[in-house]
């Protein structure tokens, strides 16, 4: 092979793996994708189209969706850019984007929670207006933690048979965390009730859920 080209290939290879190490930085999802052959060979190996999005609930008026271009940061405009990255915006305010809330219940009360909690900073201090929402909000089930949801995907999963080694990976979670939820449903093992496994730890159960 000529040196030139040669040179020119590894030049290649160097930015392409650059490139995909920083944007994707997850590598056992990439080889997920690749069927078992090397991301970083000469071979292109297809991945799933990208998308991305962002929520906003910031206080200023915001449409319900707006694209944002990584070129509109860039000093000097172009037509073409060399480099783009759409990014989807999607407003998550409350009474916003009413489809998605409908599918997805998680993000509604997290929008109720932002609205009421807001609500109450105006007549009491930060703190207190926080303490006040949680309370509130648990008492009225509208608050899913994520210990909760934890929990809950532990124990869908033991009841699959799986290892706590895989679990730990599946929920990209530290084994030690993983190790101690396992070992406490052990007691309840096949049905493994979620929560009779949070109270075994101590672990808060939410009222309603």
């Amino acid at each position: 092979m000529d040196k030139t080209k040669e040179t020119g290939n590894q030049v290649y290879r160097s930015y392409k793996d650059r490139l995909f190490r920083m944007v994707f930085r997850e590598k056992k999802e990439l080889r997920s994708w690749s069927g078992g052959r090397t991301i970083y060979g000469r071979q292109l190996v297809k991945i799933p189209t990208p998308r991305f999005f962002v929520f906003y609930n910031g206080r200023d008026m915001q449409p319900e969706r707006q694209v944002l271009k990584l070129s509109d940061a860039f000093m000097n405009l172009e037509e073409d850019p060399a480099l783009e990255l759409k990014v989807v915006m999607l407003n998550i305010n409350l009474g916003r984007n009413k489809e998605l809330m409908e599918q997805c219940h998680t993000l509604l009360e997290y929008a109720q929670f932002v609205d009421r909690l807001r609500t109450c900073e105006k007549s009491m201090g930060r703190e207190e207006a926080v303490k006040h929402t949680v309370d509130t909000c648990i008492g009225e089930g509208k608050l899913v933690g994520e210990e909760q949801r934890l929990f809950r995907q532990v124990c869908t999963k033991l009841k699959k048979g799986k290892t706590q080694e895989v679990i730990a990976e599946e929920l990209e979670e530290n084994l030690s965390t993983i190790r101690s939820i396992c070992e406490a449903a052990e007691e309840f093992a096949p049905e493994y009730d979620w929560k009779k496994v949070m109270k075994k730890t101590g672990a808060y159960v939410e009222k309603k859920c």
